[in-house]
């Protein structure tokens, strides 16, 4: 489709504009990678001109993710360019074939960026025995379910709400 070639054509050409940029596995544990995150997401939050209101339903998991890091099967990449961190994507694995993607954030001046994290961590994913990744949650996140739908999802997953009997 029309949007797939578009999001080629934005890969391509962040691998042409930056060829010294380097992934790295991400150890989400340790505080200064949390850190480094952290200034890349208000970076993004800066320039997407969003308040701390509209980003809260996203940085507050973010924070409590990293809380929990160590209980769970995470798995992070960096993407730096002159040593700093520029974008991040953090997925989850769950059950063999199953990949959660969490968060995936980037700065907005490196266009293309998110189509590479997004098909370095999936060939990543797919030489471990996973094959399916349910990217991020939509959150009633207009742009998000947007993006989701751009890339060909092969199926949906049901969504359940679990409450609590009185």
């Amino acid at each position: 489709s029309n949007i797939n070639l578009h999001k080629q054509k934005k890969y391509h050409k962040f691998l042409q504009d930056y060829p010294s940029y380097k992934i790295k596995q991400l150890e989400i544990t340790g505080r200064n990678i949390q850190k480094q995150m952290l200034e890349l997401f208000h970076t993004w939050k800066n320039m997407r001109g969003k308040t701390e209101k509209e980003v809260s339903p996203e940085l507050l998991p973010l924070k409590k993710l990293f809380k929990f890091s160590a209980y769970l099967n995470l798995f992070s990449l960096g993407l730096y360019i002159d040593n700093k961190l520029i974008g991040f994507v953090i997925d989850e694995r769950v059950n063999e074939p199953y990949v959660v993607g969490h968060f995936i954030k980037a700065n907005l001046l490196y266009p293309g960026i998110y189509e590479v994290l997004n098909k370095i961590s999936a060939e990543v994913h797919y030489k471990n025995g996973y094959k399916f990744i349910n990217i991020e949650q939509d959150l009633g996140i207009k742009g998000l379910r947007i993006s989701k739908r751009q890339r060909n999802p092969v199926f949906y997953l049901k969504k359940y709400i679990i409450t609590k009997k009185i």
